[in-house]
């Protein structure tokens, strides 16, 4: 398992690599397999991030520890909101009439992903193309698996509540 400092230290070069690899998309209209990588890195290493920081929830013992630990939550939610969003705009989603072929635009695309992850689904934009679909259905199970992550993390924290209250 690579150390968690390590993994930190790579963030901000991934967000780095998906930043530059936007930019090839709106300058050059580059797409493909390759303007994939760094976005799916970015999501592969704030997962390995995540991961760390909920095996280290039973370890904060201190309010300041465990709002830690709620900070890389948020901080993690939206790097892979903001990941997904740029992944379905370089895929194109089909946007409800507003345009008649695929959207690629970045704010249609974490609309998107904000609506899947949570899964309440609008449907006033839909992923039409099966990549699209694909990333789709992997950020809806996603996002059910960093919410149980997140309420496992959560557990120990209102232990410590309660034990600090006298409340057993």
């Amino acid at each position: 398992m690579i150390p968690l400092r390590r993994l930190k230290a790579l963030l901000p070069l991934a967000a780095l690599a998906a930043g530059a690899s936007y930019a090839l998309h709106l300058g050059f209209g580059r797409t493909g397999p390759l303007a994939l990588t760094a976005p799916l890195l970015l999501i592969l290493l704030a997962h390995g991030v995540f991961v760390h920081e909920v095996a280290r929830a039973g370890e904060r013992r201190t309010a300041a520890g465990q709002w830690t630990g709620l900070l890389y939550f948020a901080a993690f939610l939206g790097v892979l909101i903001a990941a997904y969003g740029y992944i379905f705009a370089l895929v194109g989603l089909n946007d409800g009439g507003k345009c008649a072929g695929l959207s690629h635009d970045l704010a249609t695309g974490v609309f998107f992903s904000v609506i899947t992850w949570t899964t309440v689904g609008y449907g006033d934009v839909i992923a039409g193309e099966p990549l699209a679909r694909l990333f789709a259905a992997a950020e809806a199970l996603n996002g059910y698996l960093v919410l149980a992550l997140f309420i496992a993390a959560l557990v120990p924290v209102f232990q410590g509540l309660l034990k600090a209250n006298g409340r057993d």
